[in-house]
């Protein structure tokens, strides 16, 4: 029963020149390319869609419409693991990372093959104006939300993103399920880091690295090669912030990075290139990362530091790269291995 409900839940919400600057992002975004819109429709604009989804995940509120006392099962549990996380767990991570990151660190900060964590980047780069994520895994459909009202899939939902949370909230990288919309998760890490969403819009890559923000037409139009709802941009500021002065922005970009396809489509190494300087994170997808030599050598090569855990990039890909590799203890769950395991952080850094 639980296996079919997850598998009817995927379906309903998995849907499917630049000039490099120091800082291209600070405090944002100044130097995208965009205006590339249909003439005469703006981009369409979810902030709507997303602050619902925000409010129920967050356990801030019940959205109107929702099944109350499945919403409060769901947050009996996940508030207390929320507030573990960002008393405990989160504390822990910033106080070891924070004398093995260094001082001057990019606010642009990239993490590969990343699936739908952004817990990561967050707790490892707490500065970061700009946050990118790369993954095969897409951002989902937030249109969606209507049809939670249906409690037997409100409740698949609840208990999949509950399940699939967990070991994010413990430290640790794990795989997306595909039952889970990766929104979900990237929406969980803002409320335990105590951000929250301001706007969100699709987009596609443009092939010189520019981004095409979609229009309310164009997500209603059939997918062709890739969906319209597999890359996002997620703008968000931390609580009492203004977002008219400290928006910050997190850009999910969903896709293929293998090199034949890279080669045939460099949209996104034109795109990294415009990131200028760059901090990454690598925590548990270090060795898929090194089978993936164009989005390896673009982002080693643009980086100040790299945080990663055992299976961060080798000593010989820092060397190539103009970088050096150090590798510490940890007492924390860093990466990917099971608990209780030993843990270790290993940094790159430009020298």
């Amino acid at each position: 029963m639980r296996s079919a409900s997850l598998t009817l839940l995927a379906g309903l919400l998995l849907s499917p020149a630049l000039t490099p600057a120091e800082e291209p992002c600070a405090p944002v975004k100044p130097c995208e390319v965009t205006g590339m819109e249909a003439p005469g429709e703006a981009p369409a604009e979810l902030a709507a869609e997303a602050r619902s989804w925000f409010d129920l995940l967050s356990c801030r509120a019940t959205p109107p419409g929702l099944d109350a006392k499945t919403v409060a099962a769901f947050c009996a549990r996940q508030r207390p693991a929320l507030a573990a996380y960002r008393d405990r767990t989160l504390a822990a991570l910033r106080d070891a990372l924070a004398p093995v990151r260094g001082q001057r660190v990019p606010t642009a900060v990239v993490q590969p093959l990343a699936g739908a964590d952004l817990f990561g980047a967050l707790a490892a780069y707490p500065d970061a104006r700009s946050v990118t994520t790369l993954s095969s895994v897409p951002f989902g459909d937030v249109r969606a939300f209507g049809r939670l009202r249906d409690r037997a899939r409100l409740r698949a939902l609840l208990d999949a993103v509950a399940a699939a949370s967990a070991p994010l909230l413990a430290g640790r990288s794990a795989a997306t399920p595909p039952a889970v919309p990766a929104f979900a998760l990237f929406l969980t890490a803002l409320a335990a880091h105590g951000d929250e969403p301001v706007s969100l819009r699709y987009f596609r890559v443009e092939p010189q690295g520019g981004l095409h923000f979609l229009t309310t037409t164009e997500l209603a139009a059939p997918a062709r090669d890739a969906g319209p709802f597999d890359s996002a941009e997620l703008t968000y500021v931390r609580q009492g912030e203004d977002p008219a002065a400290d928006v910050r922005v997190h850009r999910h970009l969903a896709g293929d990075t293998s090199d034949a396809t890279l080669a045939r489509d460099p949209g996104l190494l034109a795109y990294l290139e415009a990131r200028g300087k760059i901090a990454v994170l690598v925590r548990g997808t270090g060795a898929a990362l090194a089978a993936e030599g164009k989005l390896l050598a673009a982002l080693l090569g643009r980086a100040t530091v790299v945080l990663g855990d055992r299976t961060a990039p080798t000593a010989d890909a820092a060397l190539a790269a103009g970088l050096t590799r150090e590798a510490h203890p940890a007492k924390v769950p860093f990466g990917a291995s099971p608990a209780g395991a030993a843990d270790g952080i290993v940094v790159l850094r430009r020298p």
